[in-house]
């Protein structure tokens, strides 16, 4: 009995160290689901090694009953996830947008006034081009919403599409290949060059042409950040459209 009493006194000290700690570098927690989003300040967060911020994330996860965690701190963003029981390691980070401006009561940051981890955005790209005999034009356009800012997305779509034979022997006239329906993006950043290429899935219905469909479309294709959105290039094939590819620019809503 003295035993467990002299290792409760030896501990309590500790544990209570480490609480003051936790208070002093995480600022704000937001639990969503399975995920916990942490607001670090940015200097003590910075100053901590990196076993002790797996120490501090596995303390606040157990706390929230999450196996994943997403760090904010100041610009950056890291993404955590529980590997073996009680262990966080950290298995992404990118660089972030500035997040809104946190008001402070005695010290301590509140609920930022507007969030950025779910931006929406909405997507404008068309192309001409020619394929063996035949002209094609598209539109193409997506409104949706990330589900983790820069790496997932998902969106509704549509395409307008008309196909027509070259040349000028012949009078065949030109075909419409339309479809609307939705999609999701995964997107892969490579941050030394400022690219992020992406592979896409969807499920839409195709009309036009005296045929209609319901197709499972598939995309790749490269974004690029650029001003407030990202100029994009994207290749995209299902069974009744074929292949199609367009250009265009992704604006982002803050």
């Amino acid at each position: 009995m003295k035993k467990i009493l002299l290792t409760l006194c030896l501990l309590l000290p500790t544990l209570f160290a480490s609480a003051q700690i936790n208070r002093q570098v995480v600022l704000y927690a937001e639990k969503n689901g399975n995920m916990l989003y942490l607001y670090m300040n940015p200097e003590e967060y910075s100053a901590l090694q990196d076993h002790k911020k797996s120490e501090l994330i596995s303390v606040e996860a157990e706390a929230q009953q999450v196996s994943t965690v997403y760090v904010i701190n100041n610009h950056q963003g890291e993404l955590w996830h529980e590997q073996s029981h009680g262990h966080f390691w950290m298995v992404d980070s990118w660089d972030k947008d500035q997040l809104s401006e946190m008001t402070t009561i005695k010290g301590l940051a509140q609920r930022p006034e507007r969030s950025l981890k779910h931006p929406w955005f909405f997507n404008v790209s068309g192309a001409l081009t020619t394929m063996k005999e035949m002209y094609y034009l598209n539109l193409y356009g997506r409104l949706g919403f990330f589900l983790m800012k820069g790496r997932w997305d998902f969106a509704m779509n549509t395409l307008l599409g008309y196909s027509k034979p070259r040349g000028t022997e012949t009078n065949t006239k030109g075909t419409f290949n339309n479809s609307i329906g939705f999609d999701t993006r995964v997107y892969f950043p490579i941050r030394p060059v400022n690219v992020n290429p992406f592979v896409g899935v969807g499920m839409s219905y195709a009309f036009g042409g005296g045929e209609k469909s319901v197709v499972f479309p598939v995309s790749a294709g490269v974004n690029i950040p650029l001003w407030k959105g990202c100029f994009d290039a994207c290749w995209q094939y299902d069974k009744l459209n074929k292949h199609v590819f367009v250009i265009g620019y992704t604006f982002m809503f803050k």
